[in-house]
């Protein structure tokens, strides 16, 4: 039998060009293939809300729906993490103040938690200073496994071999085989608003930014996102003026963004997710947030193509509501940890006979005047000698006291605990005294803008003036006078104290200087 032999071309020149056919043909199969899909889960402004929450992200009641939480969160994201092949966890920063869990832990809970949920990088926000650079060092820089970023802070002589190695400006994590770089930044107003310190500098976010960027585009990284905690304005402001940034994600100013019909919950969305910023050089540049508290988990899917440039994203953040059951392991976590609150959360730090209304936002209410009270009284403890002490008025905010504390319903001793105090404001924030002169107080409008009064409530005023006295006479000499607020509505959005209440206040504030200047 003849051995079969390959038939030759009848058509030879049409032979010779069918390997390039094919060369092309494999060319249009490959290339879609070289788009790659990134998914970017994120957080922001979580502030210690490591149990679950009620919907306005205060302590979690018997009756009402919970959200939130570390151990809720872990379901979501091990439930991404099965379904999708390029994850990345981040945080934009401000783990830190809130509850009582970071009030006795001290950060150690954020940490912990943090590793739990296997963050991959986490961005210093400003509240993160709010204990000092020691009091970050120890104990969550000391127990966090995850990297923390920032590019604009800078560390002096004296920190530079301490906290100055213990963050990065940016780190590259390779994920599906992809490297992705991220870079991270802070609030350059931190030394405003925390307390970071005389040995840190925190430079403008975009300058500062730029250089790294430049260094991760050389280290062959077409891959970057910026992650940080600065303002959705200078989200945006990042996303158009830094170079080679790819995605920015944001936290700060608690900001909802939303994309489709009905936002799940209470929030309103400030634009659509994610918000699309058109950048100098000519890109579209997606930028996020996930509001805060934990109570939404960001979703940004991102797809580049083969060069390193973004293509398509989209996504929502993710409503982490009662119907996302909690992981049985993190939650036995968390109620190990809550075990050690026991003693320090149950402890009485004072009796009231009274019911002490934290109803604020729209009138006087005793429960603000309390704690206003309780800021001067502080105060006039640590006298510097002079005729009057230093802060002789006190500014509330009255959104910032959150509930009620009831004399007939927690025992007959009227007692108040720990967790009651800090479950009634808003946020453990911190007290700022300025000084301001008759002219400007007399001519001054106190503009609240935008007042979103599901979460801040409206502008509410509480004046307190005193001698600086010495102990034991306060009482005693004790004159006061309080003034509602008037509030007239100026434009959509906006209330003000109109200037007749101003000349009000002043006169309030003359006669009461009057009467504790006058011999006894």
């Amino acid at each position: 039998m003849e051995a079969m032999r390959p038939q030759r071309c009848a058509l030879p020149r049409l032979c010779r060009l069918l390997p390039l056919f094919g060369l092309l043909l494999l060319g249009f199969t490959v290339s879609p293939s070289a788009a790659w899909d990134l998914v970017l889960l994120h957080t922001n402004d979580v502030h210690a809300r490591v149990e679950e929450t009620s919907v306005h992200s205060g302590k979690c009641g018997s009756n009402g729906p919970c959200y939130a939480g570390v151990a809720r969160r872990a379901t979501e994201i091990k439930r991404i993490r099965r379904t999708e092949k390029n994850v990345l966890l981040l945080d934009a920063g401000d783990q830190f103040q809130g509850t009582v869990w970071f009030n006795y832990f001290k950060g150690a809970e954020a940490a912990h938690f943090m590793n739990k949920l296997r963050y991959d990088a986490m961005a210093f926000g400003n509240h993160e200073f709010d204990n000092g650079v020691e009091g970050l060092m120890t104990p969550f820089m000391q127990k966090i496994n995850c990297t923390v970023l920032s590019a604009n802070i800078k560390a002096d002589k004296s920190l530079a071999p301490t906290f100055g190695i213990s963050y990065q400006p940016y780190k590259i994590i390779v994920v599906g085989g992809q490297r992705v770089g991220v870079v991270g930044y802070t609030s350059q107003e931190t030394p405003a608003l925390s307390q970071p310190g005389p040995h840190l500098t925190f430079e403008d976010e975009v300058n500062a930014l730029q250089p790294h960027v430049d260094k991760l585009k050389t280290l062959g990284v077409d891959k970057i996102i910026a992650l940080g905690h600065s303002g959705f304005t200078v989200d945006k402001n990042i996303a158009k003026k830094v170079r080679g940034v790819d995605v920015v994600i944001g936290g700060h100013t608690n900001t909802f963004l939303y994309t489709g019909g009905k936002p799940p919950s209470t929030e309103h969305p400030e634009g659509p997710y994610p918000f699309i910023v058109q950048s100098d050089d000519g890109r579209k540049v997606p930028v996020v947030q996930a509001y805060a508290f934990g109570k939404y988990l960001g979703y940004l899917k991102v797809t580049f193509d083969e060069a390193g440039n973004v293509v398509k994203s989209g996504g929502n953040p993710i409503l982490l509501d009662s119907s996302i059951s909690q992981d049985p392991e993190v939650l036995a976590d968390v109620d190990d940890w809550k075990k050690h609150l026991a003693n320090y959360s149950s402890q009485v730090v004072g009796k009231t006979l009274v019911f002490l209304d934290g109803e604020c936002r729209f009138k006087e209410c005793n429960l603000g005047n309390l704690i206003c009270d309780a800021m001067i009284d502080n105060n006039i403890r640590y006298s510097d000698g002079g005729e009057w002490n230093q802060v002789s008025a006190c500014l509330l905010n009255g959104g910032g006291v959150r509930t009620s504390i009831d004399e007939k319903t927690r025992n007959r001793a009227s007692q108040i605990s720990m967790t009651q105090v800090q479950e009634k404001q808003y946020t453990q924030d911190i007290t700022w005294s300025f000084y301001v002169t008759g002219k400007r107080l007399k001519s001054a409008e106190l503009v609240c803008f935008p007042c979103r009064f599901d979460h801040h409530g409206g502008p509410d005023l509480r004046l307190t003036l005193r001698r600086n006295l010495r102990p034991g006479e306060a009482e005693r000499l004790h004159a006061q006078e309080s003034v509602r607020t008037l509030s007239e509505t100026t434009r959509p959005g906006h209330w003000r104290i109109p200037t007749s209440v101003w000349y009000l206040v002043l006169c309030i504030i003359s006669i009461c200087a009057k009467l504790l200047m006058s011999p006894s």
